[in-house]
């Protein structure tokens, strides 16, 4: 049997250009853009909460390429939403990692 057939999966699009982490209120004069990620990764969170996650026993919470650096950007506060500490939360990037050279 497979390990995981009794799990749901959500899948995010990334649309924020700021790997979920942006929260400003004015748009910026200069060039016209705002992030609001943060925004849209708890709005999802709080979701998800309605439909029974916080009943889970274990999340995970994983990305890759830019999905990746929001899972790293994120992770912390993805574990920091469940207030129950037996949940078992883990945070898998993938390519989330980019040099800059």
């Amino acid at each position: 049997m497979a390990d995981f057939y009794n799990w749901n999966r959500v899948w995010v699009n990334y649309c924020d250009g700021s790997s979920f982490t942006g929260d400003v209120e004015d748009v910026d004069p200069g060039n016209k853009l705002y992030f609001r990620g943060a925004r849209i990764l708890k709005a999802v969170l709080q979701d998800l909460s309605l439909k029974g996650l916080q009943n889970a026993k274990n999340a995970i919470l994983s990305g890759s390429s830019a999905g990746g650096l929001a899972t790293i950007l994120n992770c912390d506060k993805f574990k920091a939403f469940f207030s129950n500490d037996s949940i078992k939360v883990k945070c898998v990037a993938s390519a989330g990692f980019f040099i800059n050279m």
